[in-house]
């Protein structure tokens, strides 16, 4: 496995899973692409045994990692796989999320309102 580099190492200000951002803020906002993103949550099975799907980052055209979304599955995510690849990123030193996060996908789910 080769080294790789994050190219935009800091979570955005409306990232889905600060728990301060609102979702209503994220261009093109869908509810039925964010409810899609479950695959890209592993089961212990899965983050053991292969790479799965990633979520993308709203802002991004080149569909580059979330970084919310990386940290969770860093952390409390307990994405094997992720924290493999982490271990090879040449700049994961770099990574910075802001304020509380989410700590599951379904509550990044939430209605705007909703705590």
């Amino acid at each position: 496995m080769g080294t790789w580099r994050l190219s935009h190492p800091k979570q955005c200000a409306n990232c889905p899973w600060r728990e301060d951002a609102r979702l209503s803020t994220i261009p093109g906002y869908s509810v039925e692409k964010h409810l899609a993103l479950k695959s890209t949550i592993s089961s212990e099975f899965e983050s053991l045994t292969k790479n799965g799907p990633v979520m993308a980052c709203h802002k991004s055209k080149e569909k580059r990692v979330c970084i919310g979304w990386l940290v969770n599955q860093a952390g409390v995510g307990n994405n094997f796989a992720v924290r493999l690849g982490l271990l090879v990123c040449e700049n994961s030193g770099d990574i910075e999320v802001f304020g509380p996060q989410h700590d599951t996908l379904e509550k990044t789910m939430r209605l705007e309102g909703e705590t």
